[in-house]
């Protein structure tokens, strides 16, 4: 489980979504449960025997304890541009790479049926490794072999967020893409042809954009997984009995645990049709543009019932979580997903103004705009910071016992997304 909330972290806004994946195992019985039409993959189903992630999954051997904290340790010295002296733990990467390189290849699928504390693990695994052999690259000032690596990540982030991923495994490998676009930008820094080089980031910011399609697919994808694992009653009863709903319910409920909700009453027939619609409503949320705000199945809804109340009704179990869920929890999920874009073109148009010689100033952004509230992003332009505001609409301070922030590119203070700028090399 430490592992587990390591991932989350780094993820920011998906941990509580992971805790019920990493707690659930299939709970709907001997045969597969129905699918609507409407949950099924656009795309055709791969073949078990030509699919190329569970061979990729079955060939993950996990590190020990001490080379996790190598690995860690590896990307502090890295990350200040010095080159690691440890040949051993660099060529083991650069095995586990190879390796990748064979399996993780095309058609490939997520089953719904992956243990998310395996391939989580492995993915998170592959994109570390991929991400010290591109910077010792860096470091040695071995361009060509660091940018190869990085294609590395950008292709397997892109085809992996379009196999069929269920939320949690869409951020998982969205994380590679992220991982190599900071990467780009640090290094953009110092590049002795700043201005060929930011047009190739540019092309390939275009070219792996965070694409309506996939966030549906993925939408999808994590309501199958719930219909998978016995709808939400299935997936509680996997939880310890003593376990919290404290990042699932709002308070007073989030004291209960999961074998106080448990005993309430369930109608499984209308848990499925309220999925049903919550998702298609979810869906057409995300074919046409609209602040966060503004979608219905993230309005918080106003307490007027006490526990009381869902003991007596038909679906008591299922109306508590629909009616006293923590929506902020979804909020970010989504105000990460769908800020990715926005952050990083006007990350990229605010260093083409300065080219240009242009002041840098908020009007020059106003077709940024928030996915959160539809208004235009916020600029910061002395820390050179872009930001999405998170679900409080507020600027959220850096969190002083956080990792260090990175020097360019992505990042996550509290449940704000941000971008931080990089700089010009001065003229001479």
């Amino acid at each position: 489980m430490n592992l587990a909330l390591h991932i989350i972290l780094t993820l920011s806004c998906l941990w509580c979504f992971l805790l019920a994946h990493l707690q659930a195992e299939d709970a709907c019985g001997s045969g597969p449960p129905a699918i609507p039409a409407a949950l099924r993959p656009n795309s055709p189903e791969v073949q078990p025997e030509r699919n190329g992630l569970p061979r990729f999954l079955s060939e993950f051997t996990p590190l020990s304890s001490a080379q996790s904290t190598l690995c860690r340790e590896s990307l502090k010295v890295l990350r200040d541009n010095k080159p690691l002296a440890q040949p051993e733990l660099l060529e083991s990467l650069a095995r586990a790479h190879r390796q990748a390189k064979k399996s993780l290849v095309p058609p490939l699928a997520f089953t719904g049926n992956e243990q998310p504390g395996t391939f989580s693990v492995a993915l998170f695994r592959l994109f570390q490794g991929t991400e010290i052999l591109a910077r010792q690259a860096l470091a040695n000032g071995n361009r060509p072999a660091a940018d190869s690596y990085l294609a590395d990540l950008q292709q397997w982030s892109l085809m992996l967020r379009n196999a069929h991923p269920d939320l949690v495994q869409w951020a998982v490998s969205f994380s590679a893409w992220r991982t190599s676009f900071n990467c780009l930008l640090e290094d953009w820094q110092n590049h002795p042809d700043q201005d060929r080089r930011l047009a190739e980031i540019e092309a390939l910011v275009q070219k792996h954009r965070t694409t309506t399609e996939e966030l549906i697919e993925a939408a999808r994808g994590d309501a199958r997984w719930e219909i998978q694992h016995g709808g939400i009653k299935g997936i509680l009863s996997e939880m310890q009995p003593f376990t919290r709903m404290t990042h699932f319910l709002k308070e007073p409920f989030a004291q209960l645990s999961a074998a106080e909700v448990l005993a309430l009453p369930y109608d499984a027939d209308a848990q499925a049709e309220r999925l049903l619609s919550d998702t298609l409503e979810l869906l057409r949320c995300l074919e046409k543009p609209t602040a966060l705000t503004e979608w219905p199945v993230l309005r918080e809804t106003p307490n007027r019932h006490k526990l009381d109340h869902y003991k007596t009704v038909p679906n008591g179990l299922g109306d508590l979580f629909s009616e006293q869920a923590n929506k902020s929890l979804s909020m970010q999920f989504w105000a990460s997903a769908l800020s990715r874009n926005p952050l990083a073109e006007a990350g990229l148009a605010w260093l083409k103004h300065e080219r240009n010689g242009t002041e840098i100033t908020p009007e020059l952004f106003r077709d940024f705009l928030d996915p959160v509230d539809g208004k235009p992003l916020e600029i910061d332009r002395e820390s050179r910071i872009v930001r999405c505001r998170g679900c409080n609409l507020k600027a959220d301070p850096p969190d002083p016992t956080s990792p260090p922030a990175p020097k360019a590119g992505y990042l996550s203070t509290g449940d704000d997304q941000l971008l931080i700028v990089p700089r010009w090399k001065p003229a001479k």
